[in-house]
């Protein structure tokens, strides 16, 4: 018969068969029908079939059949404690998983970042440990032993030991007691920290009742019949289960060494209830850098403990887990670890299944283009890189190859319902219903955009519901506060009854997750305005009459008004967007992307959070109630090592473990920044593969600054935010950096015409030296220059532009170029500006060509000259550093800095790199 199903369903996948010999003596077969149609013929006579359609409407079903097909019966508990949402898709792996555990076959995992390999490697690590062969579920003993035990003094008589502890037991219509404080049976749900809690709060109860004869000859009072039975139920379960990790508190037991008070034998149930287990599941994170020494330890130490466990416990198994392995160079040592199942010439021990996971080895045709031939890429450098920094597996191991394919749309949209199912915080079924809608609508946005080295993951789901939840939160937090603040709540927002910060949270989170990645230009597809405007369609047919761009823009306002801004600060539509994703993410621990053209404030808003961000000395209100952050700065180059920023987040994590001093309610938190991001290419990109541990398990928030994407497993990783139109900022930014946002006269309004015009149409000259040569950066510097020598603070503020101003500034901010361009550049920029003025009376005279030819000598002076004035903030300095490139190979325009006494040798130092 099984035959004859099996070569009938054979070219259906994905399809697997559960046996039971629990429900059915004769053995009974549930099939798992995975597949997308309907099956071929219907089921024999006694098999019972669960399809796709069966499956969504009851998950409890995919549970109970996995379950069976793993042997777990608390399968369902494992899961919900993990928050892991269980789709048929992955409830298929975990079967395909399990088989080749079963018959200790090594298998290797291919498939994109963000699909859940590793969290499903997680979860079934946690299976294998569940297996009471091997490890109990301590929660569930202790129950039953506080309840059988302590609470009864005979529990087959059913005789209490003291009156008052019937309060603690439920009679059943036969008679039966059973627990009432806890969980009843070992599959029901419950939390185990409230278990945990609930357990001791039970044990200090019994000790601190008074005592009544019971013809116990064991003890004199409640304590000491408790201490007694503790002691030994502890030592008894540490013998038995020898995968426990007997702490020193734990191992006084084995020597039978009794609490003689209360605190000690709290202490000591409390151990209990917390002990860790000798791990069944290993995880080898790869790297460019990994070598074959720390292979070799590494390896060496998990065949020794599992060898060592194996002594006790003849029939466990352990599971390594390779992760990222196709990026090493010892992929050798990896083929006769996983081919031949042995290691630097030796067997390896039967029971260990190795698994790894690796990145397919795509390539993009250049880097970060979108469907439109458009690129996030603002370094003004041609690059044809790999999508993934990976290298080919051998030969042999392909075999061992897993397709580990992402959710297809429906599978992902089931996904989504089963995480808002789980969540508590989306109060409304209507509530999670449209945040369902919407996150599917945004995650086929982001596909269908196409954007290279970007993909839409469950990643970017999971940090979609998370920035809501922040949002919809009361007055008193963070998101609440900012809600409040910028939204006017009434009726005609809403359609039916809702918590008042719905659309608002769902706004930001779909605007944060997907809006802020897409491009900013019109003439793009996919462009941020069009998924407004489908937001707009969206909000509107489910009622809520909020505009999306404008609740987006109240929001970042308002978190804008509530920052400490140094004087001389625009405000831009990148720098509140900047600030608004800096400051949220950094308190949700979220890592963070920016990606943009130099000046485009990326680190500006990071020092501008950083500075207001203090915790409860911070100045406004808002900020009082966010973390208070600990800066660490690493800069990365194109010679940044692993080593180095591995570094960096480990003085950050030691760092915020010494200022949280343990208490988990502290407010104190480290921030990583990695300025420069894009820098580290080729083969050194594979220095930021040590990012990916630190991204995807945050114990410290992360913000990455880069002129340029990063390749997909990190962009998966962090949410983005993409500055690429940094242009419709120009007239705010100039009204910001020479008024200082204010009012502004006609003429005034005139000349920053013309200066915004002339820096669009800069970079047309710079082709004989470098394409896109002149940046954001420089515009902003030209700016801060001519405010410093054009504002006259007589009877209110005045604007004098001056030609000699007008033209230096040029020469400190817009040089560096052949010596024609650079003149065609400084007519340009005097044309326009005298095109805006429209009339010849207030017009700048044109400089003649010996004026604008200067020389270099005398640039370097005057900027050597410029100088921070006391209580100033260089963050807002007219002025900068000089580049000095020397074409010659001797040095000699470091001799000619001294021969001309701009430096003086005593007092300088030179650092040749």
């Amino acid at each position: 018969m099984l035959r004859k199903l099996l070569a009938n369903y054979r070219g259906l996948p994905p399809l697997f068969s559960v046996l039971s010999a629990e429900t059915d003596p004769d053995i009974s077969i549930s099939i798992l029908n995975f597949a997308q149609d309907e099956m071929a013929f219907p089921p024999p006579k006694g098999f019972s079939t669960i399809g796709l359609d069966q499956i969504f409407a009851d998950a409890s079903k995919l549970r109970s059949s996995l379950a069976l097909g793993l042997g777990i019966p608390n399968l369902n508990n494992i899961v919900k404690q993990q928050g892991y949402v269980l789709t048929p898709d992955f409830a298929h792996k975990l079967l395909v998983l399990h088989e080749y555990f079963q018959v200790s076959q090594n298998v290797i995992l291919s498939g994109d970042t963000g699909i859940g390999k590793t969290e499903l490697l997680n979860l079934y690590a946690l299976i294998i440990n569940s297996n009471s062969k091997f490890i109990p579920d301590v929660i569930y003993m202790s129950l039953r032993f506080v309840f059988e035990e302590l609470i009864f003094s005979d529990f087959k008589a059913k005789t209490f030991r003291h009156a008052d502890f019937q309060k603690f037991a439920d009679r059943t219509p036969q008679g039966e007691f059973t627990v009432n404080f806890a969980p009843r049976s070992k599959d029901q749900d419950e939390d185990p920290n409230r278990s945990s809690s609930v357990i001791l709060q039970v044990l200090e109860t019994i000790c601190n009742t008074a005592p009544v004869p019971t013809g116990d000859a064991i003890a004199h009072n409640f304590f000491d019949v408790v201490a007694f039975k503790l002691t030994s139920f502890v030592k008894k379960t540490l013998l038995e289960y020898t995968l426990m990790k007997r702490t020193p508190a734990l191992e006084k037991s084995i020597q039978d060494q009794i609490p003689v008070n209360l605190e000690q034998l709290l202490d000591l149930m409390t151990e209990f209830l917390n002990v860790r287990f000798h791990s069944l599941f290993h995880k080898i994170l790869m790297h460019q850098r990994y070598t074959a020494a720390e292979s070799r330890t590494r390896v060496d130490e998990i065949v020794k403990t599992t060898e060592k466990m194996t002594k006790s416990l003849p029939t466990v198994k352990t599971l390594v887990f390779v992760d990222e392995s196709n990026v090493t160079s010892i992929m050798g040592m990896l083929n006769e670890i996983f081919v031949d199942h042995a290691f630097c010439g030796n067997p390896l021990p039967k029971n260990i299944l190795w698994v790894a996971a690796i990145n397919p080895t795509t390539l993009n045709e250049e880097v970060a283009k979108t469907d439109n031939g458009q690129q996030f890429d603002f370094t003004g450098v041609e690059n044809v890189e790999a999508e993934y920094a990976v290298r080919p597996i051998p030969g042999p191991m392909t075999n061992l190859l897993f397709d580990y394919e992402s959710l297809k749309p429906k599978e992902e949209e089931y996904f989504i319902k089963v995480l808002l199912d789980q969540n508590d915080q989306v109060k409304l079924d209507t509530m999670k219903k449209e945040l369902h809608q919407f996150i599917v609508m945004g995650q086929k946005w982001v596909r269908d955009a196409g954007i290279g080295r970007m993909s839409a993951s469950i990643r970017d789901i999971m940090r979609t519901v998370q920035v809501y939840e922040y949002f919809c939160q009361d007055y008193s937090t963070p998101g609440g506060f900012l809600v409040k603040k910028a939204t006017e709540f009434s009726q005609s927002f809403f359609g039916g009854e809702h918590h008042s910060a719905h659309w608002p949270a769902l706004i930001i989170s779909m605007g944060m997750n997907y809006y802020f990645r897409l491009d900013s230009r019109d003439k793009s597809q996919f462009s941020r305005n069009e998924f407004a405007e489908e937001m707009d369609s969206q909000l509107i047919r489910h009622g809520c009459n909020m505009p999306f761009k404008l609740t987006l823009q109240k929001m970042m306002k308002t978190l804008y008004d509530e920052t400490v801004i140094p004087v001389g600060i625009a405000c831009t539509q990148a720098l509140m967007e900047n600030l608004f994703c800096t400051v949220i993410c950094t308190d949700l621990n979220i890592p963070l992307i920016v990606v943009g053209p130099a000046g485009c404030s990326k680190t500006l808003s990071f020092s501008i959070a950083i500075e207001n961000m203090k915790g409860k000395q911070s100045n406004a209100e808002f900020y009082r109630m966010l973390h208070h952050l600990s800066p660490f700065r690493y800069q990365c180059s194109e010679q940044s090592t692993d080593t180095e920023i591995e570094a960096t987040y480990q003085a950050a994590i030691d760092r915020q473990t010494i200022l949280q001093g343990g208490s988990l309610n502290s407010t104190y938190r480290s921030v990583v920044l990695l300025d420069e991001g894009g820098l580290p290419r080729g083969n050194r990109n594979d220095s930021l593969k040590v990012l990916h541990y630190h991204l995807d398990h945050p114990k410290v928030p992360s913000v990455i600054l880069s002129n340029r994407l990063l390749d997909r497993p990190k962009t998966n990783r962090a949410m983005q935010l993409i500055q690429s139109n940094v242009n419709n900022d120009l007239v705010a930014l100039a009204t910001g950096c020479l008024f200082g946002g204010g009012e502004i006269k006609m003429r005034e309004r005139q000349i920053i015409t013309g200066l915004c015009k002339s820096f669009q149409e800069c970079n047309q000259f710079c082709t004989n030296t470098c394409k896109e040569l002149f940046h954001l950066r420089d515009f902003v510097y030209l700016l801060r220059y001519l405010h410093q020598k054009c504002v006259v603070n007589t009877l209110g503020q005045t604007f004098l532009l001056s030609s000699e101003a007008l033209l230096r500034g040029l020469q400190r901010n817009f040089n560096g170029i052949e010596e024609q361009d650079f003149k065609k550049l400084v007519l340009m920029f005097f044309n326009n500006i005298n095109k805006a003025l429209q009339s010849e009376d207030v017009s700048l005279p044109i400089p003649n060509d010996k004026d604008i030819t200067c020389s270099s000598i005398e640039l370097i002076k005057e900027s050597l000259q410029d100088k921070v004035e006391p209580g100033g903030n260089p963050n807002t300095a007219s002025f900068r550093y000089v580049m000095v490139i020397d074409p010659t190979e001797t040095g000699a325009t470091t001799s000619l800095l001294f021969d001309t006494q701009i430096c003086d040798r005593a007092n300088t130092d030179i650092v040749w790199v």
